[in-house]
This record gives C-alpha cells, structure tokens and sequence, in this order.
C-alpha cells in the first residue's frame, strides 16, 4: 500500500462561475434573444412598409383623382362646345343642366379631393392651381348660360375659354406628372424599405447564429474536457489507485462531482489505511492468542501430572481406610495390636495431610492461571470487537463510495465476519475457562475437608494411645471415622475424576485457540494483501 497522498481535494478555480444550468440557459437566451431581434427587425420593417403603403395609397388615390378631375376638365369642354353648337332651346337646357353645372362640380370636387391625399410637397401647386380650376369651371357654366341667351356672344368668348383651357391642362399636367413622380418615388422608397429590412434581417440571423454557434462551442469545449477529466480519474479509481485527485476548474455540477470524487478518494483511502492498521494489530493480537494458548496447555499438562500424584494419594488413603478398619475388628483381641494399627494410621493421615496441602496448594496455582487466560482472553475479545468496528465503518464507507467502493466493500465484510468468529472463540475460551476455574474450587473445597478428615484421625488416634482401656467403646467409633474417611477418599478420587476432565477441556480449548489465532494471522495476511493492490 502507498503513502497516503498529501494533495487536498482541489476547490473550483474561480474563473468558472457559470454552472452548467446557467451555460445551457445563456445558450437558449442568446437564441432567444435573436428570435426576438429578428421579430423586432421584421415587426418595424413591417411598419415601414406599412406606412410606406399607406403613403402610396394616398398618393395613388390622388393621383387617381387628379385623373378623375382632368377628364372632368376636358368633359367640361365638351359640355361648352356642345352647349354653343346646340340646334334647339331643349337640347341646350338638356345639356346645361345635365352637362356642366354637374361636370363643374365633379371637376372641382376632384381636384380638392386629390389635393387631400397629395404629399405635403405638391400641396402648394394644388393651392396655385385650385383658383384657375374654380375660374375654368365658374367660366364654363357662364359660357353655356351666355349661348342660351346669346349664341353670337357667346361664340365670341369660345376662343378666351379655350385659351383658359389650354393653361389650365398645362397645369393640370405638370400635376399629374409631379403626382407620378411621388408615386414612383413612394414605391422606390417602399423597396428600398423592404431591402433594407431584409439585410437586416439577414445579418441579425447571421450574427445571431455566428453567437449561438460560438456559446454552444464553449459550453460543449467546457462541459467535455471537465467530463474527459472525469473520466480519466475514474479509469484510474477502477485499476485500484486511490490516489487520483481531479482538479475542479469550474464551479458547475461537474466541478462539483470532482470535489466529491475526491473527498469519496480521501475518506476510502483513510478507511483502508485504519483497515491496514487493524489488521497489523490483529496480526500481533493472534501471535499473543497462540504464546496464551501454549502456555495455558502447558498448565494444563502440569495440572494432569497433580492429579495423578492426588489420585495415588487418594489410592493410598483408600488403602489405609481399609488397614483401619481390619485393625479395628481385630482390636478387642489385641491391644498391642490396636496400638500398633493406629500408630501406622496416624502416620498415613499426616501423610495424607500434607499430600492434601500440597494438593490444595497446585490447585491454587492452576485458579491463577486460569485467571490470567481469562485477562488475555478478555483483552483479544476487546481486539476483536474494535476489529469488528473499523470493519463496520469500512463497509459504510464503501457503500458511500458506490461502485468505486464495492470490492473494498467485500474485504470489509470478510474482515468484520472473522472478528465475528475471533469473538465466538474468545467467548467459548471464556466458558471453557470459568468450567475450569469451577472445578478447581470445588476440589479445593474436598481437598479442605480431607485435611479436616485427616485430622480428626490424628486426634482419634492420639485418644486410642492414651487410652487402651477405652478401645472397646471406642472401636466402634474408629469404625465410623474409617467408614467416613472412605467416603471421604470416594470423594477425592470423584473430583480428581472431574479435575482431569477438566485438565482434558483446557489441553482442547488451548489447541482450539492455536487454531483460531493460526487462522486469525491468516486472515490478517489475506487484508494486508487486498489492501496492498490499493494505491492509497
């Protein structure tokens, strides 16, 4: 495993303010904003040709009343001539009043009305002019009234009338060409209004599109390399190196993955490096477990090797019960005897009593061993549950991670099971230890009351040395005592029974505990390797 990397996650530089959401929004503005230049361009240059129609409107109507006025100015000399030339009083009244009271009117009315809709320019011709065609119609309707009263007079004036005419069609004619002129010019204005709304309109699309181009380029350049970077890191998380860190060069939801991806790097490689120290005391831990075990079946060897010097001298005890008893029926027989009997018992039950002392003495030693197993055990049961801690945050923290953390996930959870099982060990040494320490109470509690036993004989036999003559009441109460003092050696021999069962558990229970602590070193070999392969 690596050296822990000392490059903190990077923050976002400060260059990139733009999120992500704010760069796709600048992209649909600025198309938006074009969409909407684009419509104002179209929307005013709609309104100029609007006006640029009205404008010809009006000045086509004028210029079509012009028209209407100037055949009304040739219709009224028509009327005239007609009126001089007509053959009978009826057509003439026909003709006057059919004729030229009404071709005056509609001549004077059509030329006011194309004065109305003619441009603010020709207005003043129109005002030169108005007072020649009010003259002209005024003139005519004279003339037909005079060649109804008087023909030849009225003959005589035809020639000033057509001279009137003659000037005023001049007029009326420079009228209607300036009139034609202002069309013509109304409609070039028009196109070269359409014209120019269509460049505009041209060039706002080709701006508009030429920046729309340009912030979908830098949002794509931008979002791509951070994504690139991204990706690199997490090709290199996959082969197991935990030391990538990924520079955030922005402050968008890219920059701000690269900064989890890097605090997720730091927070697993942290976990695997405390998974690596638990493992090296794990490791020391089950060397400690198998130098406890030895020596704990070490004890228990030495126990075995008591017991059986308790068991002959239980054997012995049994066999001096059974001397006593013979050397009790025969007393009343023999005095001398008796003496003699009871002096070898009170020998055998100061031996027995130091056998017993001795006994009780080991019997101590092995609670005291037992006692320190337990410490040791207790202290390996600690190891096991803070083992089985770190492996628990180790799989939390995986499972943060996600898939970068999912083999670490399974190392975790192997680590976590053999604390488990480190626990269940420790707990079965644990009983297996208390039944010792069990055991070896009572049997220095049988070995307390042998002695006792013991030495109630010694002070029955110093009763039957001081008085021989009381043997016969005595003999049956020395048969009791042997009678207890057998029970007492079936006892002896029931625990000692019990005291190599238990010595037989301790030997198991220690060669179990080598066991576990052989595989527990195993184990802790296996996840210094998995956690070797990480580059943390």
């Amino acid at each position: 495993m690596t050296m822990r990397s000392t490059t903190r996650p990077s923050r976002p530089r400060t260059t990139g303010r733009i999120t992500l959401s704010g760069r796709l929004f600048l992209l649909v503005a600025v198309g938006l904003l074009a969409l909407v230049a684009m419509a104002a361009m179209a929307s005013v240059a709609s309104a100029n040709q609007a006006r640029a129609g009205a404008r010809m409107a009006r000045v086509s109507a004028a210029m079509s009343q012009e028209w209407n006025a100037d055949m009304m100015h040739d219709g009224i000399r028509a009327d005239v001539i007609a009126a001089l030339y007509a053959t009978t009083p009826e057509l003439w009244k026909v003709l006057e009043v059919d004729g030229v009271t009404e071709h005056a009117s509609e001549f004077v009315k059509h030329f006011t009305a194309a004065e109305a809709g003619a441009p603010e320019s020709l207005r003043p011709e129109f005002q030169r002019v108005l007072p020649h065609v009010q003259q002209y119609a005024r003139t005519a309707s004279a003339l037909v009234a005079l060649a109804g009263k008087d023909r030849a007079r009225a003959e005589a004036a035809l020639p000033g009338f057509l001279e009137l005419f003659g000037q005023l069609e001049e007029k009326l004619g420079a009228i209607s060409e300036a009139l034609l002129a202002a069309v013509q010019a109304e409609v070039r204005g028009a196109a070269a209004a359409a014209e120019s709304a269509r460049t505009m309109i041209v060039l706002v699309g080709l701006a508009a599109t030429a920046l729309f181009v340009l912030v979908g380029l830098w949002t794509r350049r931008t979002i791509r390399r951070s994504l690139q970077r991204m990706a690199a890191a997490l090709r290199r998380v996959a082969g197991k190196d935990l030391t990538v860190r990924v520079e955030a060069e922005s402050r968008d939801e890219v920059g701000e993955m690269a900064v989890s991806l890097n605090e997720a790097m730091e927070q697993i490689g942290s976990a695997l490096r405390a998974a690596g120290e638990s493992a090296s005391t794990l490791t020391a831990a089950s060397e400690e477990l198998a130098g406890v075990s030895s020596r704990l079946g070490r004890s228990a060897e030495d126990v075995a090797t008591e017991v059986g010097v308790v068991s002959t001298s239980s054997a012995e005890v049994s066999g001096s019960a059974s001397a006593m008893s013979a050397a009790a029926e025969q007393m009343s027989a023999s005095i001398q005897s008796v003496a003699g009997q009871a002096t070898a018992a009170a020998q055998v039950a100061s031996e027995a009593a130091r056998t017993a002392q001795n006994t009780s003495a080991e019997m101590g030693r092995l609670n005291e061993a037992s006692q320190e197993i337990g410490q040791i055990v207790k202290a390996i049961t600690s190891i096991a549950e803070q083992t089985n801690l770190l492996a628990l945050n180790a799989t939390i923290e995986a499972a943060r991670a996600g898939e970068a953390g999912k083999g670490f996930a399974v190392v975790a959870t192997e680590v976590k099971d053999l604390a488990q099982e480190t626990a269940r060990a420790t707990d079965d040494i644990t009983g297996r230890i208390s039944a010792i320490q069990e055991l070896t109470g009572r049997t220095a509690r049988a070995i307390d009351e042998i002695t006792t036993v013991i030495g109630r004989i010694n002070e029955n036999q110093a009763a039957i040395a001081t008085a021989v003559e009381q043997q016969a009441s005595t003999t049956a109460e020395i048969t009791q005592r042997v009678s207890e003092v057998t029970a007492g050696a079936s006892q002896i021999n029931t625990n000692i029974a019990g005291i190599a069962g238990a010595t037989t558990s301790t030997s198991e229970g220690a060669e179990a505990t080598q066991l576990s602590a052989a595989r527990l070193a195993e184990v802790a070999v296996q996840v210094n390797s998995l956690i070797a392969e990480f580059a943390c």
